[in-house]
Formats: C-alpha cells, structure tokens, sequence
C-alpha cells in the first residue's frame, strides 16, 4: 500500500510540476508580449513627438508663406509689365526696321 501512495504522490507532484512550469512559461511569454508592446509603444510616442515638433515648426513659417503671397502676385504683375514693355520696344524695333527697308526700297526705285 505503501508504495502505491507514494507511485501516485509522485505522479500528481510530477503533474503540479509539470502545470506550474507550464503556466510560467505562458507567464513568461506574456511578460515578453507585454514587453514588446512597450517598446512599440515608447517608438510611437517618440515619432509622436518628432510629428508634433516638425508641425510646430511648419506652423511658424505659416504666417511668412502666407506673407509672400500678396509679394508674388506683385513681382508676377511686375514681371508682366515689363514683359509688355520689351514687346512694346520689340514692335518698335521691327516698325523702324521697316521703315528703315522701306525707305532703302524706295530709294533704289527712284534711281
């Protein structure tokens, strides 16, 4: 009898033991998820972070972009301007050129 109490006292320790190793490696792997998820986690709000300071940045340029609008607008009226007034000489440039064959024309007719 003797033996058989201490055959199954050894059988269900062995299985205690056997269940307790089970659940810490399940706890174990657990802690490594948990782990894992707190470096994903650091990672993100460290880009979070990096995302806000670059939109910070770009909002203190808002104002100067904003600014150089009404300027490009000028400089592009400017620019048009100027264009109308080489293309203003340009025509005067052919009409005296023109008028320059014209009159060579007409000369070389009356000799």
């Amino acid at each position: 009898n003797n033996n058989n109490n201490s055959s199954c006292g050894n059988t269900c320790d062995d299985g205690w033991k056997q269940a307790e190793t089970d659940l810490m490696a399940r706890v174990q792997g657990l802690q490594q998820q948990v782990d894992s998820v707190r470096q994903q986690a650091t990672a993100t709000q460290l880009q979070t972070n990096q995302l806000q300071g670059t939109v910070q940045d770009l909002q203190t340029h808002v104002p100067e972009l904003l600014a150089l609008g009404p300027r490009v607008a000028a400089l592009e009226q400017h620019l048009a301007d100027v264009q109308a007034g080489l293309d203003a000489m340009g025509q005067l440039s052919d009409n005296s050129n023109n008028c320059h064959t014209n009159n060579t024309n007409q000369q070389q007719q009356q000799q």
